[in-house]
């Protein structure tokens, strides 16, 4: 919804999520120490139960905090809520619309404003827009634009930053302002093993060799190419772990001389001893499991290996 509205016009909020069932809502508005929120307006919300209200800003007698607690059938709730107050007579009513989060590094992030003239308009002429987004705890100003549409250029977020995005839409003096508030998250961590997701070993292979180093953190390295001859991006700060299961059923692989369970090395490359791996007849290969991992954020991924006589080990398919 917007954030400033004139009295010649309304006011429309629309709360915005998702769930298996239908949700609950409960609208209220909240004022402040020198602005009390009128008895009308509290009334008409307190009459709403769809996800979307909208109220004459006449009702308003200055800055109020208009809030919506959606609740769902497991009695499990939360809430939004956006400021809104009054501007001159003839301002654009401007609302301005961010996707749904997470909002992650390395993708770009896309906002827009939905304006409406006002009703006390009688010319309507074609309105400028000024764009910001600005560190939230520097107060610099890091990008602007002026066109409808405002795009925030993937890698300039930076991982748990707070930021503030407004727009400013009108001419000739008169303007309305409306901003969202959001913090940048980590982009999820891709985990590769070079080769393809399947391999070929003999029950006598001692080396399967598994490499996973091109798993990378898109906001650190770029996706890797396999037809560029420049080095690979490195992360340091990347961990590796590899585990292994017989298939088809999912059993953790043992090795053949005492039944110990087989442990393989905790870096970016494995080499799998197949040969010394106690298979059963109906265990017809391994399932090799790689998870990079990198503070809090992890991805994995298996290569399935089938088992077979005279199955050459460095044949990827």
């Amino acid at each position: 919804g917007p954030n400033q509205v004139s009295l010649c016009d309304t006011a429309t909020f629309t709360a915005v999520g998702s769930a298996s069932r239908p949700l609950t809502y409960e609208w209220t508005a909240e004022g402040s120490a020198s602005v009390n929120v009128s008895a009308n307006l509290t009334a008409q919300l307190a009459s709403e139960s769809g996800s979307s209200v909208t109220f004459p800003a006449s009702l308003l007698l200055g800055a109020a905090v208009v809030r919506c607690v959606a609740t769902n059938f497991l009695g499990a709730s939360t809430d939004v809520s956006l400021t809104v107050d009054t501007v001159p007579a003839g301002s654009p009513v401007v609302a301005l619309v961010l996707p749904s989060p997470p909002y992650v590094v390395s993708r770009d992030l896309f906002a827009f404003a939905t304006v409406n003239f006002s009703s006390c308009v009688a010319t309507k002429a074609v309105l400028e827009f000024q764009w910001s987004l600005t560190d939230a705890a520097r107060r610099a100003v890091l990008l602007t634009g002026t066109m409808g549409e405002f795009g925030v250029p993937k890698g300039m977020l930076k991982d748990s930053k707070a930021y503030d995005i407004s727009v400013r839409v009108g001419r000739d003096g008169v303007y309305s302002s409306s901003s969202r508030s959001f913090a940048a998250t980590p982009s999820p961590l891709v985990a590769l093993v070079a080769g393809g997701s399947t391999r070929l070993a003999s029950p006598t292979t001692t080396v399967l060799a598994l490499d996973a180093s091109s798993s990378y953190d898109p906001d650190i390295c770029p996706a890797p190419d396999p037809t560029s001859t420049a080095a690979p991006c490195q992360d340091a700060a990347m961990a590796f772990t590899w585990s292994c299961k017989t298939t088809p059923d999912g059993m953790p692989c043992r090795q053949r001389a005492d039944s110990s369970l087989t442990t393989l090395a905790s870096t970016a490359f494995a080499a799998v001893n197949v040969a010394a791996i106690s298979r059963s007849e109906s265990q017809t290969g391994l399932a090799l499991t790689v998870t990079a991992a990198k503070g809090s954020r992890s991805a994995s991924a298996t290569v399935s290996v089938t088992v077979q006589e005279g199955a050459d080990p460095a044949l990827m398919v």
